[in-house]
Parts: C-alpha cells; sequence; structure tokens
C-alpha cells in the first residue's frame, strides 16, 4: 500500500508540475504581447521600427523616419501591354522555350481563328496537361483534347485577340494523380503595326500551389500602382514616393542602360526582401555594396542593381531567370532563404502535424521547451528543402552558367541569441509565430533550420563551381542590427555590404584586372 500511495503522490505532482508548467508559458506568452517592449514598439510602429536604426531607448530614430510605402503613389498609369504576350513576342524560339520551362508552364500560340502555331514547355508537358504534345501542337484548339475541359478556349482565345488585352479562364481536368486544376491565361501578341495577329495561351497548373502563390492569386490588381504580379515583379516606373520607386525594368533601382555601356562591371542583386529592403531607394544593401565597391576599386566602373522583390523565393528567382540574363550582368549575387523555409516548409510541416505530434502541438510547453519533437526527421528536412529550394537553384545556376554569368550565393544570416536579452529573444520568438508562419516553431528551430539550408548551399556550390560566400559565418548581430528574424536595419544593411565586399574583393580583383 505503501508503494502505491507513494506511486500516487509522484504522478499527482507530476501533473500539478506539467500543468503549472503549461500555465506558466501561456501566461508568459501573454506577457511577451503586453509588455515586451520590442513587440509594442514593432506593433506601435510597423514596418518603420524593423527598417530603422534604434536610439538608446529602442524606438525608431527620427531620420529618414516616413514609411516608403505609405505614401501617397504618384505612378504613370498602368500599362496593359506589360505582359507575357508581350515578353515572349521579343523572344526568339529558344528563349520561348526555356523561358516556359522555368515558369514550369506550357504556353501555346494561337491564330485569331484558334489554329495553334507553336507550343513551348520541354519535353514533360504530357505529365503537366495529360495530354501528348502531338495532340494539341499544330491542331486547331477545337480539335484538340484542350477544348473538351477549358470549354470556353476558343472564345477566349478570340475575346483576346479581339480586345488586345489579357484575360483567363480556368478548368479541371483528370489526371492519373486524380483530378487538376489549370488555369489559362491568354496573352495578345501584337506584330511590328501594333494589330494583335497572334495570342500566347499559358496554362498552368494551380493545385496545391504554394502558400505566396496562392495568395498572390487573390489579389487583385488592376489598379494597384506597384504590383504587376504580387510578391514575384513589380511594374515597371511605379513611384509610390520619392523613397520608392521601380525602373524601366520593374526593379527598385535607378533606370538600366542597355545595352551595357562598354567597361562598366554590372552586377545583379536578386532575391527577397532581405534583398530589396530600405525605406530609400538609396538606402539598400545593393547600394551600399556599390558604394563599398566603388570604394574599393578606385576608378573602375561598377553598379549593383537592386533586383530584390518583397515574397520572392527561390521558385520565384527560378521563373525570373531570363529576366535577369537580359540585363547583362557581369555577375550575380543570390541571397534569399527566410521565404522557402517560412512560406514553403512551416506551412506544410503544420499542416501535417498529426498522431501524437498533434498533442504535443496543442501544449505551449512543450512547444516552445521540446520544439524538436515537432520537427521532421533530417531525411524529410534534406527532402523538403530540395524540391522546395534546390532544385530551383540548380535549375537556375544551370542557366546562368550557359549563359557564363557567374552566380555568388551568400549564406544566409539570422539574429545571433548571445548578443540579445531575454525580451530581445522573445521578441524573435513572437515575430516568427505571427508573421513568418512559425505557429509551432520556434526561433531556435529557424536558426537550425537557416543552418542545414547554408550547409546545403555550400555542397550545391561546390556541386555547380559556384562562388560561395561564408557570410552569415562571419556576420554577428542582435535586434540592434536585426528588426525581425530575417530583416536588418541601415546599420546592419551597411555592414553587411561592407561583409560582401571583403569577401569578393580576391575574385573581383581577378576580373577587374
Amino acid at each position: 500500500m505503501k508503494r502505491i500511495a507513494y506511486a500516487a503522490f509522484v504522478i499527482l505532482w507530476l501533473c500539478v508540475a506539467v500543468i503549472g508548467l503549461e500555465a506558466y508559458t501561456r501566461w508568459h506568452q501573454r506577457q511577451v504581447e503586453k509588455t515586451n517592449p520590442f513587440v509594442l514598439a514593432a506593433k506601435q510602429s510597423g514596418a518603420l521600427w524593423q527598417h530603422t536604426d534604434l536610439d538608446e531607448n529602442g524606438q525608431p530614430v527620427a531620420k529618414d523616419s516616413e514609411n516608403a510605402f505609405a505614401a501617397t503613389p504618384d505612378s504613370a498609369p498602368i500599362s496593359d501591354d506589360d505582359h507575357l504576350g508581350t515578353q515572349l513576342a521579343a523572344m526568339n524560339e529558344a528563349d520561348r522555350e526555356l523561358f516556359a520551362t522555368l515558369r514550369e508552364m506550357v504556353i501555346a500560340v494561337y491564330d485569331t481563328n484558334g489554329n495553334n502555331l507553336a507550343l513551348y514547355g520541354g519535353p514533360d508537358i504530357p505529365g503537366r496537361l495529360g495530354v501528348r504534345k502531338d495532340d494539341i501542337a499544330g491542331k486547331p484548339f477545337d480539335a484538340s483534347p484542350l477544348a473538351s475541359e477549358a470549354k470556353d478556349g476558343l472564345e477566349l482565345i478570340q475575346r483576346v485577340a479581339k480586345s488586345g488585352k489579357p484575360d483567363a479562364t480556368a478548368f479541371k481536368v483528370n489526371l492519373p494523380q486524380g483530378e487538376t486544376s489549370f488555369d489559362m491565361r491568354a496573352y495578345p501578341m501584337k506584330d511590328a503595326s501594333g494589330a494583335v495577329k497572334t495570342v500566347a495561351c499559358a496554362l498552368n497548373n494551380i493545385t496545391g500551389l504554394p502558400l505566396t502563390e496562392a495568395l498572390a492569386r487573390q489579389q487583385d490588381t488592376s489598379k494597384n500602382p506597384m504590383w504587376k504580379d504580387p510578391w514575384f515583379e513589380y511594374r515597371k516606373n511605379a513611384h509610390l514616393s520619392d523613397k520608392w520607386h521601380t525602373n524601366n525594368f520593374g526593379f527598385r533601382d535607378r533606370d538600366i542602360q542597355l545595352p551595357k555601356p562598354p567597361g562598366l562591371f554590372r552586377i545583379l542583386c536578386i532575391g527577397g526582401s532581405t534583398t530589396e529592403e530600405g525605406l530609400t531607394n538609396d538606402a539598400t544593401y545593393p547600394k551600399f555594396l556599390e558604394q563599398a565597391l566603388r570604394e574599393a576599386f578606385p576608378g573602375r566602373a561598377i553598379e549593383a542593381i537592386n533586383c530584390g522583390v518583397v515574397g520572392l523565393d527561390s521558385l520565384g528567382e527560378r521563373r525570373r531567370t531570363l529576366d535577369y540574363v537580359q540585363l547583362e550582368p557581369d555577375l550575380v549575387i543570390e541571397y534569399n532563404a527566410v521565404n522557402d523555409i517560412c512560406h514553403g516548409l512551416f506551412p506544410e510541416w503544420n499542416n501535417k502535424l498529426i498522431g501524437w505530434r498533434a498533442y504535443v502541438a496543442r501544449s505551449a510547453f512543450l512547444t516552445s521547451w521540446a520544439n524538436g519533437l515537432l520537427c521532421p526527421n533530417r531525411a524529410v528536412i534534406d527532402a523538403g528543402m530540395e524540391q522546395v529550394t534546390f532544385r530551383n537553384l540548380r535549375i537556375m545556376a544551370g542557366v546562368f552558367k550557359q549563359r557564363g554569368i557567374p552566380v555568388a550565393f551568400c549564406s544566409f544570416a539570422y539574429p545571433d541569441t548571445n548578443r540579445m536579452t531575454r525580451a530581445g529573444y522573445d521578441y524573435m520568438e513572437w515575430n516568427l509565430r505571427t508573421t513568418w508562419q512559425g505557429v509551432h516553431f520556434t526561433f531556435g528551430t529557424y536558426c537550425r533550420l537557416v543552418d542545414i539550408y547554408n550547409a546545403k548551399l555550400k555542397t550545391l556550390c561546390d556541386e555547380q563551381g559556384g562562388l560561395y560566400l561564408p557570410f552569415a559565418e562571419q556576420f554577428n548581430g542582435g535586434i540592434d542590427l536585426f528588426g525581425d528574424i530575417t530583416h536588418m536595419r541601415p546599420k546592419g544593411m551597411a555592414l553587411k555590404a561592407k561583409a560582401i565586399v571583403e569577401l569578393l574583393a580576391p575574385y573581383l580583383r581577378e576580373r577587374l584586372k
């Protein structure tokens, strides 16, 4: 009886301890929301707090504190002629094929009567559409298998040919793997006289879209002065304010001259918001990089173009590879990871918390202190990163290599936990959970995933013969340099640019002889 009583006593106190720890963790999270100075400052100032340097009280400094996105837009009229049909009309046959393959779409070109004139999309068209290439190529739309699925397809083609404006329809097909949703977007292709003689139909598989792309398709951009395609491509010559505007190619920088002037060494900085970010066009990491390079190599004509786009992930980079190629770069610098991890991996893993992991996820205490229980094993992580990220980087690097364009991949940095107080760490936890799809994952888990990403990125460079820049390995900063788990303050961006110049210096000395 004594043993039974002792066991019951131990179990009772274990239950009390578990309940107490759970209650404390939930209470602590609520207190962070209510009292953490960094959380309160971020809520009050929004993006401004994340993108400005801080004073001694942890508040945004006064200078340049106006939010670049808050100003009244003053853009040129939105053009109906900046679309896929215009792009395709300017390409040769090889680039059209590559363009469709990179964007993972099938593009069929029809005349105004619906006769097929060309078909692009690589060798896996049957896998994407469920029909053979020969069943579409060279045949009228109504005589192809597409007509039975996209029943108003011919009407769509003729409507676009008449209006001269893009239009779309949606349809479903039954493939061996089950019912699959597609959309067909039709774009006019004008001849030299401005007449629409042909229509390009882009067929996209929209089943199981990544989070970013799914959200983008819910946006109405018809009157949006900023976005041509949300989180993928800005409009050309967009002007939200004197602090935020795009150039003649739709990037947040000054206009780009083509053909490239003789003697100019042109660097493209590609990535997401961690490349694009800055309260003004001149206060971005690519512009800090450009200035640092000109100081390091006086007398040389060097420019670094900001090709970053908010929300862009590795799939977006891959799809835009030809956009980068046309700018005639001498070097491409890629810096990105957070969008693939937080918008690609986390949503999928959150949705697959089943069985005992689903029960663990209900506990704030276990989620916070035993987060490894919720993470997939390393094999699943590696497979996910390969599918979500490295397949795209490998393809993009291959195209650059074919075109003779060197590419440097930067390892990705995150705030150093050793340089943060508990309040700073709690802010990063809150930021990951509320803004970056963390939900059931912690800042520590995010840091571990970035470390895995960086190791795999170095392996990719070794395999591809690319240039790996170990930036994250030597860059340390807490909340003084980072405004959230990934974005940097101006001080951080300036230091980032200086570090990258130091890493690139030996390579550039050889190239700039």
